[in-house]
């Protein structure tokens, strides 16, 4: 069957258990680890442009757009709701598609965004949201632990390091 935008999975904003995150995660985790050792990022990370077969296959479409777009003076192309912080005032990076990915995998593993309000910004930059392990029951402390630092504000302290992913997952077992 053809691939379904992860969009539409999360649209009836049902959360899949956290094994089902970390399946998705070590899918995904490849794929941007490649591209990012490259020093390539996709720059628009988002439900749209993550597809998922039945069969579990993970893709992603428009890789790079985002960035070319910033190479030429466009503003960002990226959702604001996946944003990470520093692309208010900078280009699309990789540490930029770790900070959306792990947007992605908090909505997977609760149903919902991780920072909603009003002012964005400022929850992305103050890190307000709740912990994934006060809404998820039987949350694993690794996956807890790995969402927190992927939505860390500063692109510098963000982990893993881009390119690092598949390693990070080896605490998830």
């Amino acid at each position: 069957s053809p691939a379904k935008p992860l969009a539409v999975w999360l649209e009836q904003g049902r959360a899949v258990p956290p094994a089902q995150a970390v399946v998705f995660l070590r899918r995904v985790a490849p794929l941007l680890d490649a591209a990012h050792r490259e020093g390539r990022a996709h720059g628009g990370l988002a439900p749209d442009c993550v597809l998922v077969a039945a069969d579990g296959t993970v893709a992603f479409e428009d890789f790079g757009v985002a960035v070319g777009l910033a190479a030429a003076g466009a503003k960002s192309a990226v959702l604001p709701a996946y944003a990470a912080p520093e692309l208010d005032s900078g280009k699309p990076s990789p540490a930029a598609d770790l900070y959306s990915l792990g947007v992605l995998l908090y909505e997977l593993a609760t149903g919902r965004h991780p920072f909603e309000g009003t002012n964005l910004p400022v929850m992305k930059r103050e890190k307000r949201y709740t912990p994934l392990s006060r809404l998820v029951p039987g949350c694993p402390p690794a996956l807890d632990a790995l969402v927190d630092g992927l939505l860390e504000p500063e692109p510098s302290r963000r982990l893993p390091a881009p390119g690092g992913l598949e390693y990070a997952l080896r605490a998830l077992g």
